[in-house]
């Protein structure tokens, strides 16, 4: 029996002196992967020592009362409070050379934990060696209040600032996400507090990253950076997300409330459309699938009126949906339905008479840049509740609007950007009652026919955008495709452009120069192209600044079309899109979508083999490549071209050195030009990318990827 006893006091104590050893020298421990991962096991042990050791003492203090004559049972108890709370306190040890903690609150928690476990200690040598009560009692509260300051450091650590402070938390307002929202403010970063902060702020920065500041956020962690704006395949963050659970690198860790399926897709396309963090709702196209995908996320404010109509069946909702046409609620639990349709050329009249069936709950049409006509106006008497009617950018007059009278309760109309007359106006104001609200820009309505207007119906507030000074002098805008996603032409097909500014002279170029205002050519007409060209254009006005550059490049269809393609090196298996075929199918991918449509590399260079089944007089190759270079994606460093009358017996007959950048350049698609002298049956196409990234780029010394996306043969 004594030498148990023993056993038990040489056990506690050679666990307490390691104890302190390894906390001594903290800063120095280096552990093996296989223990460092026992530190895990820090939070789920810790509780027990807390809970037994302030048991032990409640029932030693009660010991009187509770008629607890033997003091052997507290013997016992204060022995496995010593060992389990020596155990917890390396468990922790360990766990700390994770890192991400703030420094200080870490080594005070640190040697509070080492006190505990000697206090427990103490009070088992005191039974052992039978010593007064007075001792006890005196070490019992001094357990008491070190556990409670050190439990107060280690929720600190866990949980954040203030963690049992007794000060009241703070009331968490409902964000209000309208049209003017900003998407990182009121979107991406609520999930991150929700999600992330706990682990990732500034008093535990797990992996060196803290998510509590703007700039720190951006500044990345250890592995560095968190998202590449464009690339969310390469973005840190995601990639941590679409970890399996029980990865110890998937965050949030298991066992912490995980992000949802679509809170991850929203951070991953608002990745893919450049992470902006200033970005608002509305200044994303109108007919982008990813401002679609926003306006599930739209709420009016708490203010919003309610309505005394019933809720539409979601069977009624679901038949008005269409491709082309987007119902929703204004607010989240409201009756009342917003309208959007979508993408001008597919709109027809009968897509408004295709809500009928939940006319009555729709408050509020958006017809933008439709089609609209005077005639179909009629359609919306079917409205009675309609209150916001927007017709920018539409095709009326003026000459229908006075059967809006029938829409008894429409208080805003937008009609900026159409040809309605004064006299439609005059109409307007005096056949609808409950008009409050007009939106004129860049109509008739002008300052100086305001006046005229608001005598009519003063109670009408009259909105025409910002008037500039007779004198100031404003940019124009740069010129419009009228097809923007056509940079592929079939032979004969032709490019147009476009300004909606009455009187604007579009100048341009086709070889690459910068277009002025003087000597470069006027567009009167569409273009047709023979082969691929740059077309640059700028936008003039007497009275005007010109317009911004822009840079377009338009590829004509492959005259020939290899019928033996064959990869030589592997691209990278997470950029192969539909493999060989994707480089023939006439279809230009998305600068701003690197998953599709784009062939990558980067440990291999692209090397392709073509073959045709006759010998053919090609003039020219041309290869299509993106720069991205924030997302590492840069000119090739060369390309060559082999060719020859068999696959074995080839010669260079072409090498191709891009320029080489100075600066970062954002989902830009460019022409590689190749020329041919010479018939050939096969032909070999290398491209090299930069081994090395340049000096003054964040990854310097790195490899850059290349992205291909198309290859002509013509």
């Amino acid at each position: 029996m004594k030498q148990t006893k023993q056993v038990f006091y040489y056990l506690a104590l050679c666990l307490n002196i390691l104890l302190i050893f390894l906390s001594t020298f903290s800063d120095k421990l280096v552990l093996p992967e296989w223990l460092g991962l026992s530190g895990r096991l820090h939070p789920v042990f810790l509780h027990f020592p807390l809970a037994l050791t302030l048991v032990t003492i409640g029932l030693y203090l009660a010991k009187k009362q509770l008629n607890i004559k033997e003091d052997s049972i507290f013997k016992l108890l204060f022995f496995i409070s010593s060992i389990s709370a020596a155990v917890t306190g390396l468990f922790g040890l360990f766990l700390s050379k994770e890192g991400g903690y703030d420094e200080n609150i870490l080594t005070q928690h640190q040697w509070f934990g080492v006190s505990i476990s000697l206090l427990s200690y103490f009070s088992f040598l005191s039974f052992y060696h039978s010593l007064e009560n007075k001792w006890i009692n005196s070490i019992s509260i001094i357990s008491i209040l070190v556990i409670i300051w050190g439990s107060h450091l280690g929720g600190e650590l866990t949980h954040g600032e203030d963690f049992l402070s007794f000060k009241s938390s703070e009331k968490i307002e409902q964000v209000i996400i309208t049209d003017s929202s900003v998407v990182y403010t009121s979107m991406i970063e609520p999930i991150l507090k929700a999600k992330c902060f706990s682990c990732h702020n500034e008093q535990k920065s797990k992996g060196g990253l803290v998510m509590s500041s703007i700039e720190k956020l951006l500044k990345g962690g250890e592995n560095g950076k968190l998202w590449i704006p464009g690339d969310p395949l390469n973005s840190h963050i995601l990639q941590r997300l679409e970890l399996p659970e029980e990865d110890k690198e998937h965050m949030p860790p298991k066992g912490k409330i995980q992000v949802t399926t679509k809170e991850r897709l929203l951070i991953e396309e608002w990745i893919r459309r450049g992470a902006d963090m200033k970005k608002r709702i509305m200044d994303y196209p109108a007919q982008d699938s990813f401002r679609i995908f926003l306006a599930g996320y739209q709420q009016k404010s708490s203010s919003t009126r309610e309505y005394s109509f019933a809720v539409a069946s979601a069977a009624d909702i679901e038949s008005a949906q269409s491709p082309y046409c987007y119902v929703s609620p204004v607010a989240a639990g409201s009756p009342a339905l917003q309208v959007r349709f979508l993408i001008r050329s597919a709109f027809t009249a009968d897509q408004i008479k295709n809500l009928n069936k939940v006319a009555d709950n729709i408050v509020q049409m958006n017809l933008s840049n439709m089609t609209v006509k005077d005639e179909d106006l009629t359609l919306l008497n079917s409205f009675q509740n309609l209150e916001i009617l927007n017709l920018n950018g539409t095709d009326v007059t003026g000459k229908g609007l006075a059967v809006l009278k029938a829409n008894k309760s429409l208080a805003s109309i937008a009609l900026s950007n159409t040809k309605v007359n004064l006299e439609g106006f005059k109409q307007l104001i005096n056949s609808v009652p409950s008009l409050k609200q007009l939106y004129c820009w860049n109509t008739v309505v002008n300052t100086s026919t305001l006046k005229q207007l608001q005598s009519i119906n003063p109670k009408v507030s009259w909105y025409l955008g910002y008037i500039p000074d007779d004198k100031e002098m404003l940019q124009l805008t740069p010129a419009l495709l009228t097809d923007n996603d056509k940079f592929v032409l079939g032979q004969g097909d032709s490019v147009r452009f476009k300004h909606p500014m009455p009187g604007a002279v579009i100048k341009y170029t086709l070889d690459g120069s910068g277009p002025d205002s003087i000597t470069s050519m006027t567009y009167t007409k569409p273009l047709v192209f023979k082969t691929a060209t740059r077309v640059r254009t700028i936008t003039t006005l007497p009275g005007w600044l010109t317009s911004d550059t822009t840079d377009h490049t338009f590829f004509v269809r492959s005259v020939y079309k290899p019928s033996y393609i064959r990869f030589l090196q592997p691209p990278d298996k997470n950029y192969m899109a539909q493999k060989e075929p994707t480089l023939f199918d006439s279809k230009k991918g998305e600068a701003g979508n690197f998953r599709e449509g784009f062939i990558g590399v980067k440990e291999n260079h692209f090397d392709m083999l073509c073959g045709f089944n006759t010998p053919q007089a090609i003039t020219e190759i041309l290869v299509s490549t993106l720069r991205n270079t924030p997302s590492y994606i840069m000119p090739p460093e060369r390309l060559e071209l082999w060719a020859g009358t068999d696959s074995v017996n080839m010669k260079k007959i072409a090498q191709l050195i891009p320029p080489k950048l100075s600066g970062h350049q954002y989902n830009k698609i460019e022409l590689q030009r190749l020329p041919v002298n010479g018939t050939y049956k096969f032909f070999r196409i290398k491209v090299f990318n930069i081994t090395k990234l340049p000096s003054w780029h964040e990854g310097r010394g790195q490899k850059g990827w290349v992205f291909i996306d198309e290859v002509f043969f013509n």
